[in-house]
Order: C-alpha cells, then structure tokens, then sequence
C-alpha cells in the first residue's frame, strides 16, 4: 500500500506536469493519428500523375543516362522505382526546387520513363503539402517554426509527458481495482470525466509510454549524440555514423545492372522485397556514391516509418551495411529499431493503421480530460472568487487550442481541392490557413461571455471537416483530375464521420 503523503505528491507532480504539456501532447496526438493515413490523404490531396509507358526494368540505366544528360541535377538524388504505384507512377522519380520559388515549398517531384520509340518523356508533378504538414505539427507539437528550434521544445513536452504518465499510475495504483472498470457516464462531471481519464490513461498505458520514451529520443537524439562526443568520444577518434559511401571507379562508369542486382539481393536476403533503389551522390570535387535499397520484409519490423534499407556498393552490387535492413541487424540495433516501429507503427499492415488512428484519437481525449479535471478542481476552490480567475482562463484556452487545432487541420486538407491551382505546393499558404483557423478559434473561446463557446466551436469543426468530401463532389462534379481510389476515399469517410459527430456534440451543447 503505497502512503496517502507519497500519493498527495505525485498528484501535484501529475496534475502540474499535465497542465503544462497536456495542450501541445492533444495536438501531437490527434496530428499523429490523422498521419498514420498521411499517404492516403497525400494521394487523396493530388491529382493524379499516369504515365502511359513503363520503361523495362533492364533499360534503366539508359533512362539513367537519358535523365542526366538532360537533368543534370537529378545525379545527386534520384530513385527507380521497382514497383510502379499512383504515388510513384513511372521508373525513375527525383526531385528539384523550381527556381524563384518559395523558400519553404517542397521540391517538385519529376518523373521519367521511355515512351513508345524510346523518347525520353519526363512530368513534373507538384504534389500537395499537406500530408507532411500534417506530420510536422505532429513532430513539432502544433509549432510551425524552423525544425531545429521546434524539436528541443518537443523534446521536454515528451519528458513531461512520460512524467506524468509515470506519476498518473502512481496515484492510481490504491483504488486500481475498485475505480478501473467504473465508467459513470450518467454521474457528477467531475466523476464522469476521472472515470474515462482513468480508463483510457491505464488501458493505452504501455503505448503511451512507448510513445513517450521514443519521442523524446527523435526530439533530443542530436543533443545525446553531441555529449557523447564530448565525454565518450572525446579522446579517440569519432565513429563514423550512417552508411558507407563508394567512389565512382571513373567519371564514364555504369551503375551495376539493376536487374543483376536484384537476383544477387534474392539470394543473400531472399525475404527482403525490395521497393525503391536511391541513388546519392555525395558532396565534395569528387562525389562519392550511394545506393540504398528500401523494401520490407513481412517477418521483421523496420526502423524507418515506411521501408527498412539496405546499403549496397552502387557499382558492384556488394552488400556494404545492414544496420537498418529488417531481419539483418544485430540484436542491440533490432532493439532500437523495435521502439522505432512501435511508434511509427509500421507493421501489421492496415490493421496496425487503424489500431494507432483509434489509440491516437484517445490519446488526445486522455489530455482533454485531464485538462477538464484540474479546471474543475480549480473551479470548486475558486468558487467564492470574484475577478480573474485561472480555471476560467485555462478552461477557454483548452478548448480553443484543442478545437482550434482540430478546426485547422480539417481546413487545409480541404484546401488542397479548394485552393486555387498555384497555391496548392505553397507550405506558407497552407501554414497561414492553418494558424488563421487555430487562433480565431482560441480568440473565439476567449471571448468575453458568459456562454460556454464549445458548442459554437464544435460547429466549426463540424463545418471544416464537411469541406473535405464536399472539396471532392466539387472536384468530381466539375471533371477535375484527382484521385478518388477506394484507399483515398477513406478521407472523405472519417472526415464525413468526425463532421456528424461534431455537429451533434456542437447542435447539443448550444441548445443547452
């Protein structure tokens, strides 16, 4: 039996703790949820590139050579694609900043393949944003600032955050048996909401420390990697990271034939299915060379968030390193890579999709309903209070910022089939939406009246998120290009769902 002082503690600590991160961890949640389907809604948010022919796998370095010729920017970087997709629709794919553009727009995706006679045909494609926006508030917790200041600042919220899950079960652990299963949706507010706090916070435990734990280490890893060079590393020479480059034999050598490649990879690591080969060039008067294979293997999780990766010597076809290759690392990297994948969540298919969009979307209602605790304990001990009081002000900004966040993420997937055509591959149109709708609706519930402003708020939601599948009627109706494929169709149905949802939770509470 854990003492009632201890417990007393670790109540503050949680109650403090989750205040303090419980906002930016609501955004980083509902963000990461929506992101498991980033292709489907990236796919969902572009219009369709089909390219006619496919150049034979064995002329590759043919097109190789036809690209660069005409492309010479493409040599530093550039992907063949093995398996043909409507997000890759041809054999080779690279990417180039368009000159004069914007100076946070995403590169334009280029795609080349051999037509009929073997002309070159090369299309450019300038794909939406938004499903990489949608990603970034994720990683940065809702800040749209430069990555490198954003992620320290993720960083201590995921500190925070495994803090008070910590502390949560601490408090918890004297009424576990009693108060676990006692879901009183009917009873007092403050009871109705420590019951579903306590059921989804003990249920998604083991998740969100997980999720915690390998947050903190994507947010800080470059800090962790710098005190070790300067204590660990400090008398000896500093161990090389990443893979291998390869000098190029000489400046009019070929490739290894991709073909041969491929039956040499089926023999040493038969159940790797390779997907994309990506060819680097490195920096320097003499580029060196570098070939990563990306593909999965269905017996093995991988450490990246869609592909594992093998490191082959580009000119011989030699296996230069398997530290991120599922099923080929040694075990102290597997264990690594196991906590990688659990948060990406990037095994088991659609099912582990849908399991993290659910536990993800209960994630956030977990910091929700925290919030909603504290402000009603606030409320009770301010009760006789006149003037400025903390629980009214947290209160507003709960859901304002929880809402708002909901509000902006509906209005710039809606903006990929509403905007107009050059503002589509814009990063600082869709950021601007999105900061728009997040702050009016924090200055909405900030306003000054009596009136609970959830219900106006709850509309709003319901209103941006009905945008979605209206954006694609308008989009079908008016015979424009996108693509609507069972998978992207997806969007329109969860956003048709949350908006129903939303409209009737927003109708009820003005009405009452």
């Amino acid at each position: 039996m854990i003492r009632n002082d201890i417990v007393r503690v670790y109540r503050e600590v949680h109650s403090w703790v989750g205040i303090l991160s419980g906002l930016f961890l609501f955004i980083a949640f509902y963000a990461g949820a929506l992101s498991m389907f980033e292709e489907e809604i990236q796919r969902w948010a572009s219009p369709p590139l089909q390219m006619e022919y496919i150049t034979p796998i064995e002329q590759s370095q043919d097109l190789i050579d036809a690209v660069i010729q005409k492309h010479p920017g493409a040599a530093k970087n550039f992907n063949i694609i093995l398996n043909p997709s409507p997000e890759y629709p041809a054999r080779m794919h690279w990417q180039e900043r368009d000159p004069g553009a914007d100076d946070h727009a995403p590169a334009v995706n280029y795609f080349a393949d051999f037509g009929p006679d073997k002309e070159l045909i090369v299309s450019k494609e300038k794909a939406s944003i938004v499903g990489q926006l949608i990603d970034t508030i994720h990683q940065q917790v809702g800040i749209l600032i430069d990555h490198e200041l954003a992620m320290p600042i993720t960083g201590i919220v995921s500190a925070l955050y495994a803090l008070a899950l910590v502390s949560g079960l601490i408090i918890l652990l004297p009424t576990l048996l009693k108060d676990l299963f006692a879901l009183r949706l009917a009873g007092k507010f403050k009871r109705k909401w420590l019951d579903i706090h306590n059921l989804l916070g003990v249920f998604s435990f083991p998740f969100h420390l997980i999720m915690a734990l390998t947050a903190v280490v994507f947010a800080l890893h470059d800090y962790f990697y710098s005190s070790q060079m300067v204590t660990i590393h400090k008398d000896s020479t500093a161990p090389r990271t990443g893979p291998p480059a390869v000098a190029a034999p000489s400046s009019d050598s070929t490739y290894y034939p991709i073909d041969q490649l491929l039956k040499d990879l089926a023999v040493s690591a038969p159940e790797f299915k390779p997907e994309i080969l990506n060819y680097r060039q490195g920096r320097g008067e003499k580029p060196k060379h570098m070939l990563f294979v990306a593909g999965k293997d269905p017996r093995h999780h991988a450490s990246r968030p869609r592909h594992g990766l093998v490191n082959l010597n580009a000119f011989t076809g030699e296996i230069l390193a398997t530290d991120y290759m599922p099923g080929r690392q040694e075990a102290l990297q597997a264990t690594v890579s196991s906590f990688f994948a659990l948060h990406f969540g990037n095994y088991g298919g659609s099912v582990t999709q849908w399991i993290y969009l659910v536990l993800g979307l209960a994630g956030a209602m977990l910091f929700y309903s925290g919030n909603l605790l504290w402000i009603e304990a606030k409320r009770k001990q301010n009760r006789n209070k006149s003037g400025f009081r903390s629980d009214q002000l947290l209160y507003r900004l709960s859901i304002g910022v929880s809402l708002g966040c909901i509000a902006g993420i509906s209005s710039i997937i809606a903006a990929a089939k509403l905007f107009p055509t050059h503002w589509q591959s814009l990063a600082s149109a869709y950021t601007s939406l999105y900061y728009l709708v997040f702050f009016a609706c924090i200055g909405i519930a900030l306003l000054p009246i009596k009136r609970d402003a959830s219900g106006i708020l709850l509309i709003i939601c319901a209103f941006t998120s009905s945008l979605i599948p209206l954006s694609s009627v308008l989009a079908l109706s008016d015979n424009t290009a996108w693509n609507h494929a069972d998978s992207t169709v997806l969007v329109d149905i969860l956003a048709l769902g949350f908006a129903l949802i939303f409209a009737h939770q927003g109708f009820k509470r003005s009405v009452l």
